[in-house]
């Protein structure tokens, strides 16, 4: 669900002029959202659903549900649909082109789309184990589509947060790697 949140976020932010933030803990005290999107992923029944909920804390009503069955060969039509919903229920309004642009980039084979919403989950994480997981799932992605530009973009950014948030945890050959992916993108 973390993954899949991000990615809606950064929709929503590319689209429409929402202040997007991802909060992990339920608040509990301070000044609430007034609108809070919450994403889920639950199973049922062994089948996986996503679960995407609109909420107003002000009149405590839901403005916007919707569950998506998620399989591993439906992933990218459900990250989009559910994209394409959200934005709707929020009032942005978002063309086929925008939403082309923002599925661009993504892997096409279902198991890497997976495995970059893994990816994005753990790159986002302080512990420097999970961050370097996430990494080394990106590194997979990356040599089963050596020509996608958005997850070498990612990679790079990946190995660049890396090294500046541990300086002491240097990846191996970590230098070598960033000016080989800088080389990689000025050609693509």
């Amino acid at each position: 669900a973390d993954g899949i949140s991000q990615k809606l976020m950064a929709d929503l932010a590319t689209i429409g002029d929402y202040r997007v933030q991802i909060d992990k803990t339920a608040f509990t005290t301070g000044i609430l959202p007034g609108k809070v999107v919450s994403v889920r992923v639950e199973e049922q029944q062994n089948k996986t659903y996503l679960d995407v909920e609109y909420r107003s804390h002000t009149s405590n009503k839901v403005l916007f549900s919707r569950q998506y069955r998620m399989t591993t060969s439906n992933l990218e039509q459900v990250l989009r649909q559910s994209s394409l919903d959200l934005m709707k229920a929020l009032g942005v309004q978002v063309s086929t082109e925008q939403m082309d642009d923002l599925m661009a980039g993504l892997p096409k084979e279902p198991g890497l789309l997976e495995m970059l919403i893994q990816a994005n989950h753990y790159i986002n994480q302080p512990d420097p184990r999970l961050f370097e997981h996430g990494i080394r799932l990106l590194e997979k992605i990356s040599a089963a589509e050596p020509n996608n530009g958005y997850i070498s973009a990612e990679l790079y950014i990946a190995y660049n947060a890396f090294s500046a948030l541990n300086p002491a945890l240097e990846l191996n050959d970590n230098t070598i790697k960033i000016d080989n992916l800088s080389q990689n993108l000025t050609e693509i």
